[in-house]
């Protein structure tokens, strides 16, 4: 059985794939920046109605370093789930089926079957986010 079998996942995969496939300067020619009245944060901060939180983000030391941590986090997003999602789809189906039959509830077969199966794939992941980007 496929872990994700929405019929929008295909979609989904794209959408959340496509910032890491966007340089730095096409998100600037996006408008997706954090400057005063072009950016995106402040534009669905207007749309929401919360226009008086506007900020020039990277302006002020207190906001500089999280906003520069939440756009790189954002743009990462996608490449770690769709290799955290080859990895859930390359889980062997035996190993799951025989733990369907031995009565194994989910939450023993997450943390003692799941887990342990996706450890490599998830320290990779770590290794790549402090070396690689």
């Amino acid at each position: 059985m496929p872990v994700c079998a929405a019929p929008l996942a295909p979609l989904l995969r794209v959408v959340w794939f496509t910032p890491v496939l966007m340089s730095t300067w096409s998100w600037d020619s996006l408008g997706v920046d954090l400057r005063l009245r072009l950016g995106l944060a402040n534009a669905s901060l207007r749309w929401l109605g919360l226009g008086a939180l506007e900020q020039s983000w990277l302006g002020h030391p207190s906001t500089a370093l999280w906003s520069v941590l939440v756009a790189h986090e954002w743009k990462w997003l996608g490449f770690n789930m769709i290799v955290f999602l080859a990895a859930l789809h390359a889980l062997p189906a035996e190993v799951l089926g025989a733990a369907e039959l031995d009565n194994c509830g989910w939450f023993a077969k997450l943390f003692y079957i799941i887990v342990p199966m996706l450890r490599t794939t998830v320290v990779n992941l770590m290794v790549l986010s402090f070396i690689a980007r």
